[in-house]
């Protein structure tokens, strides 16, 4: 199981989302946040693999915390929750790499769906991850002694030299 993390300024709010995606299997939440600037810290330290944040939050918005996050190149990934239904907050929340955008109250369904979606994104970079590890693994040693010494004193060989390899 995942972890995943809930900034939220609303007690209930938060409880609320913890209720509706209980009883699954892809994400546990391990910590809430009731600000934003608290949530993102957190998020920048433990880089949690999925954070439930609301747009707007005290001290520092949702969408700046994506924003803040998408240029710093951190890995979490973000669904927003959000009680406004307008355009032009889901789409600030997708072009800064949000996965979903959930409107309050809750649907079980749509939670779970933006929660399948950030498991199988997960899933697939664990899996791209493993294959560049056993590709790499594969590759020979170009930096052991006896091929440094090739490349560095056979220089009109070293075409030749990686095509053998």
């Amino acid at each position: 199981m995942y972890q995943a993390i809930v900034i939220d300024d609303e007690k209930w709010v938060v409880k609320s989302l913890i209720a509706t995606i209980k009883n699954q299997d892809y994400f546990e939440i391990t910590t809430e946040f009731y600000d934003g600037l608290s949530g993102l810290e957190y998020i920048r330290i433990h880089q949690p693999a999925l954070a439930f944040v609301d747009v707007r939050l005290p001290g520092m918005g949702g969408l700046e915390i994506l924003q803040a996050a998408h240029a710093e190149g951190l890995s979490t990934l973000f669904i927003m929750i959000s009680g406004h239904a307008e355009f032009a907050y889901a789409q600030k929340a997708m072009f800064h790499n949000a996965i979903g955008y959930c409107l309050k109250p809750f649907s079980r369904s749509e939670l779970m769906d933006s929660m399948q979606k950030a498991y199988q994104l997960l899933q697939e970079q664990e899996q791209k991850t493993e294959n560049q590890e056993v590709s790499l693994e594969e590759q020979p040693n170009i930096f052991h002694p006896q091929h440094s010494l090739k490349l560095l004193f056979c220089k009109p060989q070293i075409v030749q030299y990686f095509s053998e390899i």
